[in-house]
């Protein structure tokens, strides 16, 4: 990835990180739906920084187009943020 991009995507992310950050500080996120969110936006604004790590890692695994790695870590997430709202949900 190259370094414009990577800068890029990283003040995305760190934006996304500040604006969870402000709705929980401004309670309109509740702190048991924003643990996720942050580990989410925290993820994504140290990605681009270990873009190597990730590739190793993808072929590691055995995955030849370390993009779909990266696709497939994001669908876990979604998903784990999905269940949580379940959950949350089945409380009620």
């Amino acid at each position: 990835m190259e370094m414009r991009a990577r800068f890029f995507v990283i003040g995305l992310s760190f934006l996304g990180l500040l604006l969870v950050i402000n709705l929980v500080r401004t309670r309109r996120l509740k702190e048991e739906f924003a643990i996720l969110w942050l580990l989410t936006a925290a993820s994504l604004v140290l990605l681009p920084v270990f873009v190597d790590v990730v590739d190793a890692i993808a072929y590691a695994v055995g995955i030849e187009y370390p993009p779909a790695f990266v696709f497939l870590i994001a669908l876990l997430g979604v998903i784990f943020i999905l269940f949580q709202f379940s959950v949350s949900i089945s409380r009620y």
